[in-house]
């Protein structure tokens, strides 16, 4: 193993840590949400908020393309985890959901 020596390593080994990025996958689809009870929007929002990640280093995005159409985004470091806390997710929302009255779909995009 050859060790470099200088003043311009400990730079370079700063400036490589910033600039590599690791891998990850991410995946999606949509959710097609209503409730036709008089408080039904609060019920659509308790369960869009409802899915946290099962492990820290996923992120689970839920955005609106307009009502009632909501897009959930999963980045994970790789397919499986992905997968995993994609389908954890979108079984949160739709108990949820049906839980206060209100019944929804999922779609793979």
């Amino acid at each position: 193993e050859k060790k470099w020596s200088g003043s311009w390593v400990s730079e370079f080994m700063k400036v490589g840590l910033e600039n590599v990025t690791p891998p990850y996958v991410s995946i999606g689809g949509m959710f097609s949400l209503s409730s036709d009870k008089e408080d039904g929007v609060e019920g659509i929002k308790a369960s869009l908020m409802g899915p946290k990640a099962i492990n820290e280093d996923t992120n689970i995005k839920i955005t609106s393309d307009g009502a009632p159409n909501y897009r959930i985004t999963v980045k994970a470091p790789n397919y499986k985890q992905a997968e995993e806390e994609l389908k954890s997710s979108v079984d949160a929302v739709l108990k949820l959901l049906k839980k206060q009255g209100g019944i929804g779909s999922f779609e793979r995009a």
